[in-house]
């Protein structure tokens, strides 16, 4: 029975092995499993690049089928709304952790909408727009575009339009193509009529007439150079300029739904303080707007919206995902393109990342249910093990049947019948019988037998044993399920299937049902399942392989294997917590691979050491080495199929949890003996020597053994004339191919314990036992 004592003496190891953890180990890998994200928290930024458009919210449906993401736009876009479907088409390009992902992961969009029209239209904001024709023509086609932008919000029933050119100042126009289009052009005259202009449309504004009367809310935008006076006379071009002038800069009444707003298109011949004591300006500021010396529109409306208190965004879209689509807490990196049909262009576009889910507790869209998960998951693993089964115990040996038979397995050709320059015997070492030309041989070894003696001799040559290293081959043909045929490995990849899929039903289950909310508070401060998944992977497949070494016979035996178990997996738990929360509480972002690493080394060598230590197995530092390397493989092949992968998750994790299983146990069984020449090493009395155990036991199956001074005994004691020996003192027997040392008497110790008369005791590599002053001890040596 180990203790623990021995195993955290053997704790030195670990720094070695997290020395070779860490310098291979990989930043992506350590994010997906220290899992940091909370499946409630929605992540959503702008990459740090050029765009159009901003995003101000990512709004998901309840069940992630659909989400939709508001924009507004930082930069000019085009003269129309990117939401009309008629000139614009679109593109959605999606990129997970860097990495360009198929179009059957990436959402599509199904709806645009114009919210900032909506928002303009339902809060009912109308604006009037006074043109000064006077300008430059290359003035007043940066007006017109100006305006054009407008009408991506405003409709011509809210967006109108007033043109002044000498002492002329038009009625107000529907911003329609047409007067965009016609009205637009450049009118000689040095004069407007301005003050007259901004003052008569301000007071209909203000006091809600024409087509001002049913507005709830009313903005004037002028966009003139200023030029009152004559340059000659400095007498105002307006008789009662001076009038409105007064009128102009008299404090109103004030009034929350009207602002004005002035565009000084001169503004970069002009001096900013000068600028500061003129008419427009007092008057903007008078009536809440501003004076504008640097026009933007997208800074206009903001400044508009937020004088009345609006707060929508510009944009609306919807996109839909696909079914069976994962979040799991990777950087889901999406871009829309707006290209505008008729000349391809990209007119906007915006990059959004969202990190939604956790990676071992993601988000999939509407994925299966939980039993179905389950099922699937068994039904997997079922054929997978019967696969392996089918393919290590018929598919291999006959393979290594064919080769042997090509190699060894020929037709005698008669007295001069040479191999490798080696001349063939001419009669079988077995029945001693002359070799026939056409007779069928085994030259496996020098000893040259017959095929049909080679078989009956159980697929041996006559000296297989130290003498003969090599004649020994079995396959039974006959039965191609003979445990005998499969491959020593079997067994320990068989036991690694079922505890792989084991651990991977009790995981999922905790997952999906929640069970982390039950354990308390404290240990509800780590990130998630992670703790657990240690835990089950660490106890499921440390109680394979250590029933498999140990090979448990009676109660105290199961209790040694659930104590290495139980020892094996709360250390990784422990490990997994401790590690998870230091790095959660601390919040660490430095030496990340160094932390991660931590508990997949102890938890791999723990595993490896408590299911081998004092048992058949040789327990060597080579395989804990093995063991390190194989959890960080385990880590990255995980990385690679979770992070390339469409598939749902949790059949992803499935593969993981076999592949550590698996390569585990083959890591152990490496170690673990494998022969079927057993001897009996004898010291004391005698000189030390190694008796040929597996000879009596091959020829006389159902035969014990015996040990003891009778000369009927198979190992007679005659040289211990000393001690008290009964004539039988004890036996081996094999029990399903298994070798048992049974106590006929007392006097037969394991230890130094007295082992009580008729019980059995298993026999393993390198296992002592004493009767009289002669020590045996049980060996197996490898074929």
């Amino acid at each position: 029975m180990i203790t623990i004592h021995s195993y955290m003496s053997k704790l030195k190891y670990v720094g070695i092995a997290c020395i070779a953890m860490i310098l291979s180990s990989c930043e992506d890998v350590i994010k997906k499993y220290m899992d940091t994200s909370d499946l409630d928290v929605l992540s959503s930024y702008i990459e740090p690049k050029k765009t159009d458009m901003e995003v101000t919210d990512v709004t998901f449906s309840q069940d992630y089928k659909t989400f939709t993401v508001s924009t507004r736009f930082v930069q000019e876009g085009p003269a129309y709304s990117v939401a009309d479907t008629t000139r614009v088409r679109t593109e959605v390009l999606e990129v997970i952790d860097g990495i360009r992902h198929s179009i059957q992961s990436t959402p599509c969009l199904t709806e645009m909408k114009n919210v900032e029209a909506d928002g303009v239209k339902e809060y009912d904001l109308r604006l009037l727009v006074l043109v000064d024709r006077t300008l430059p023509q290359d003035q007043l086609n940066e007006v017109q575009w100006h305006v054009r932008e407008m009408r991506t919000v405003f409709d011509q029933n809210r967006l109108y339009l007033v043109f002044m050119e000498g002492d002329k100042i038009s009625k107000k126009y529907p911003a329609t193509d047409y007067i965009i289009d016609a009205y637009f052009k450049h009118v000689d005259q040095p004069y407007i009529y301005l003050y007259r202009a901004m003052q008569d449309n301000r007071e209909q504004m203000v006091n809600r007439e024409d087509v001002w009367k049913d507005a709830q809310r009313c903005v004037m935008i002028t966009f003139a150079a200023e030029r009152p006076y004559d340059e000659n006379s400095d007498i105002p071009y307006d008789p009662d300029h001076y009038s409105y002038e007064e009128k102009l800069v008299k404090r109103p009444v004030k009034d929350s739904t009207f602002l004005a707003y002035y565009v000084d298109m001169d503004a970069q011949d002009a001096d900013e303080g000068d600028d500061a004591l003129c008419v427009p300006y007092i008057f903007c500021n008078l009536n809440g707007g501003e004076y504008i010396w640097d026009y933007d529109w997208i800074d206009l409306k903001r400044n508009i919206y937020d004088s009345f208190h609006f707060n929508f965004p510009d944009n609306r879209f919807v996109f839909v995902n696909p079914d069976d689509k994962v979040y799991r807490g990777d950087q889901k990196e999406m871009t829309l393109n707006i290209y505008d049909k008729s000349t391809d262009e990209l007119v906007a576009s915006f990059t959004t990342c969202v990190m939604l889910g956790r990676p071992l507790k993601p988000i999939v869209v509407n994925g299966h249910n939980i039993a179905y998960v389950l099922v699937q998951g068994f039904l997997l693993g079922l054929f997978i093990l019967v696969l392996v089964f089918f393919v290590m115990q018929v598919v291999i040996p006959i393979i290594r049947y064919i080769l042997f038979r090509r190699k060894y397995v020929l037709r005698y050709t008669g007295s001069n019948m040479s191999i490798n320059n080696q001349t063939v015997a001419e009669s079988c070492y077995l029945c001693k019988a002359p070799f026939q030309p056409g007779d069928t041989i085994v030259t496996k070894c020098e000893h040259t037998v017959h095929e049909e003696c080679w078989e009956a001799n159980d697929y041996h040559c006559p000296e297989y044993s130290d003498r003969c290293k090599h004649g020994s081959h079995y396959f039974n043909k006959y039965n191609l399920f003979d445990v005998q045929n499969a491959s020593f490995y079997m067994r320990w990849v068989l036991m690694a299937i079922l505890t792989a899929m084991v651990a991977w039903l009790g995981f999922t289950l905790y997952v999906q049902l929640g069970m982390e909310r039950v354990l308390p508070s404290v240990m509800q401060m780590s990130t998630g399942p992670v703790p657990f998944l240690g835990f089950i992977m660490s106890f499921c497949l440390s109680f394979g392989l250590t029933v498999l070494s140990v090979a448990p016979r009676h109660l105290r035996a199961w209790v040694d294997v659930l104590l290495r178990t139980f020892i094996a997996s709360g250390v990784s738990y422990i490990t997994f917590f401790v590690v998870d929360l230091t790095v959660s509480i601390l919040k660490i972002t430095i030496f990340i691979p160094f932390f991660a690493a931590i508990p997949w080394i102890v938890s791999s060598f723990v595993v490896v050491f408590c299911s081998t230590k004092r048992t058949r197995v040789v327990y060597n530092r080579r395989m804990v080495f093995f063991s390190v390397i194989i959890g960080l493989l385990s880590m990255l092949i995980w990385n690679v199929f979770y992070g390339w992968s469409e598939l749902d998750y949790r059949v992803i994790l499935l593969f993981s949890f076999l592949f550590y299983d698996v390569s585990m146990a083959i890591s152990v069984a490496t170690a673990a003996p494998r022969s079927e020449r057993y001897f009996l090493k004898v010291e004391g009395a005698v000189k030390t020597m190694d008796i040929a155990l597996y000879k009596w036991l091959r020829e006389a199956p159902d035969k014990p053994v015996t040990i003891g001074k009778s000369v009927d005994c198979s190992l007679q004691l005659s040289w211990d004339m000393q001690s008290n020996i009964e004539p039988v003192q004890a036996e081996i027997r094999l029990y399903h191919k298994v070798p048992y040392l049974i106590a006929l008497h007392k006097g037969v110790f394991i230890r130094g314990k007295q082992l009580r008369p008729n019980h059995k005791f298993r026999l393993t590599h390198g296992q002592p036992f004493s009767i009289g002053n002669t020590t045996f001890t049980y060996i197996e040596k490898d074929r």
